[in-house]
């Protein structure tokens, strides 16, 4: 395959949003969040979208947010934003009522992901990539790759592994694992390298791009 890419849930692609917002405003300079979430809940309107779809415009949204320059922008408020402009108090009501209350409830089971970067053809054993992850699950990239829970985001690589469902571990997690049970049977590796793929995010190598996200940084060193 010459290019991977994920999008679920919604016909909008992350990297053309901005754009497309822009050219449908009729601005010459990039529009406010504000003035996004009102075109689009005027243009919901306008088309006599289902709560189903409205849901997905909300989770849209959400994630443009997330891939812009405003990532800072709280989930909530463009949530409640988005549905204080509907223009319709019982569809309002309804939409209100069918969205739960948290943000990640919400755009969790939208199956709603972004990636900000896409995984290119493998020319490399490894390719890292930045993923805000949305379900507790595992999600398959392709066959012998996945990629592994985040807390928020997190970098994983990925690699054509023998064995599907084993998890791509950045480099130095691997050393760790393999430095850290030389002296073990296979169950205690196992053992192991469970945990590590468990709570894998609360790792990051001095050099990761960690310092905007809440995940705990930790330099790991094993002198090997």
């Amino acid at each position: 395959m010459d290019k991977v890419s994920i999008t679920t849930g919604s016909h909008w692609r992350s990297a053309d949003l901005r754009k497309i917002r822009v050219r449908n405003l009729g601005h010459q300079r990039l529009p406010s969040h504000d003035q996004i979430i009102q075109h689009e809940a005027t243009v919901a309107m306008k088309q006599g979208k289902s709560l189903e779809e409205l849901s997905r415009d909300i989770a849209g949204l959400v994630r443009y947010a997330y891939s812009s320059a405003d990532a800072r922008t709280s989930s909530n408020i463009i949530i409640n934003a988005f549905i204080n402009a509907i223009d319709n108090p019982t569809l309002r009501c309804k939409l209100r009522n069918s969205i739960p209350s948290s943000f990640e409830e919400a755009l969790w089971k939208a199956k709603s992901y972004m990636i900000n970067l896409e995984v290119e053809a493998q020319t490399h054993k490894h390719k890292p990539m930045l993923i805000a992850k949305s379900l507790d699950e595992d999600i398959f990239l392709y066959k012998g790759t996945t990629l592994g829970e985040a807390s928020s985001v997190s970098v994983v690589q990925c690699d054509d592994r023998q064995y599907p469902g084993t998890r791509a571990l950045p480099e130095e997690l691997e050393k760790l694992i393999k430095d850290s049970t030389l002296e073990q049977d296979e169950n205690d590796r196992d053992a192991a390298r469970k945990l590590i793929e468990n709570s894998h995010t609360v790792f990051a190598s001095k050099q990761s791009p960690f310092g905007h996200t809440k995940i705990i940084q930790h330099g790991i060193e094993t002198r090997h």
